[in-house]
């Protein structure tokens, strides 16, 4: 008797684990979810036109075929857009099928095909779900976070979020460049679209449900960006050292300067004169110079300031990595356009020096001629 009712537990036992759901006995690993989901989060790239990378963000590869959703405020006002691939593959040709501004929402298509698309969640997540984020934080290409949903609500609970649609708050860190970024679940299923973060001391992040917008990846094409070949990804750079400063050249960093970024406190002499100042001068195009208006691209920064209650105008040129003061100056005129016009050609023989090689005495005479006359 004791044999048999041994025998029926065992049985008993057997049975209920085959029971159990398949989820507990064949359970993704976190890692295998992440390491799978990576390949569908692609990389965006856009630039104004300049040929110099403007903004990054993130993207989700929605369709096999090469559709992508990505945050609409990354790719809006961009002349030419690249998408880069986890496996490495790049693509300059991108076409916009179409946005949704209320939500923040783009939709993408590159020229691809067989491409790794999300399995899109059609449920939604409960608070307390387990998520993971994949994005290009700080230019940090794929990079990994994880926390929980915070919150299921309506945008328009959230300070300038917008209103009439619902957005997915939740608790793991991002920063700029995760926009666009990829929310999924524990079992591999997107979830949200990153499009937004709240600047406090808590991780207040928020992402619009893919179920939502995944209509977009079914819109024509309405546009075509320009191509976005010569963008590039920001190179790291690490902070001077005093050696580095004990080497520097003020002479040959002039020299070779090709990209300037110019700032103001005033309003009575602004960026924008000194652009169109210096632009006015043939020099600028004859050396090829460029103004940028992201200082981290900027091989040298150019301030300009007016002294209160005065007429007097002051610049500095500033070496953008190791801050290094190149040259300054003074003037004292009654405008700011006056004295933009000034800094311009003072700015202008700074970098002269070895951009053009000297003038032979007698073309020297002839100008002073010129200039008599």
């Amino acid at each position: 008797m004791t044999k048999l009712l041994l025998s029926l537990s065992l049985k008993c036992a057997f049975l209920l684990l085959l029971s159990l759901p398949s989820i507990v006995i064949g359970q993704t690993s976190g890692d295998k979810v992440v390491e799978r989901s990576m390949s569908s989060v692609v990389t965006v790239l856009t630039g104004t036109g300049s040929g110099l990378l403007d903004k990054l963000g993130s993207g989700i590869v929605v369709r096999n075929d090469g559709v992508i959703l990505t945050a609409y405020h990354v790719v809006k006002d961009a002349s030419q857009v690249q998408i880069r691939l986890k496996n490495g593959e790049i693509y300059d040709k991108v076409d916009l099928l179409g946005f949704d501004e209320r939500r923040d929402v783009a939709a993408l298509k590159i020229p691809g095909a067989n491409l790794s698309a999300v399995d899109v969640s059609l449920d939604e997540p409960s608070v307390g779900h387990k998520i993971f984020v994949i994005s290009n934080p700080q230019s940090l290409t794929w990079t990994v976070t994880d926390g929980l949903i915070s919150a299921v609500r309506m945008a328009d609970d959230i300070p300038n979020a917008g209103h009439g649609f619902k957005v997915l708050q939740f608790s793991a860190p991002v920063s700029a460049g995760s926009s666009g970024g990829l929310l999924t679940d524990e079992n591999g299923k997107a979830l949200g679209l990153v499009v937004s973060s709240l600047s406090s001391g808590q991780n207040l992040n928020f992402a619009v449900p893919i179920s939502s917008i995944s209509g977009l990846a079914s819109s024509q094409i309405i546009s075509s960006f320009g191509r976005g070949t010569s963008l590039e990804l920001p190179q790291a750079t690490r902070p001077p050292s005093s050696t580095d400063l004990m080497k520097a050249d003020p002479k040959a960093i002039l020299q070779n300067a090709k990209f300037l970024h110019i700032y103001s406190g005033s309003d009575l002499i602004n960026d924008q004169m000194m652009e169109n100042a210096l632009m006015l001068l043939p020099e600028f195009e004859r050396w090829k110079l460029a103004i940028v208006k992201d200082s981290k691209l900027a091989d040298v920064e150019i301030n300009v300031e007016h002294d209160l209650f005065t007429w007097d105008y002051r610049y500095s040129m500033t070496d953008r990595r190791t801050n290094i003061l190149l040259a300054s100056g003074k003037v004292t005129v009654w405008d700011g356009r006056i004295a933009s016009g000034k800094f311009a050609k003072q700015i202008i023989e700074k970098l002269r020096p070895g951009r053009e090689a000297p003038k032979p005495a007698e073309d020297k005479k002839k100008e002073g001629e010129k200039k008599k006359n």
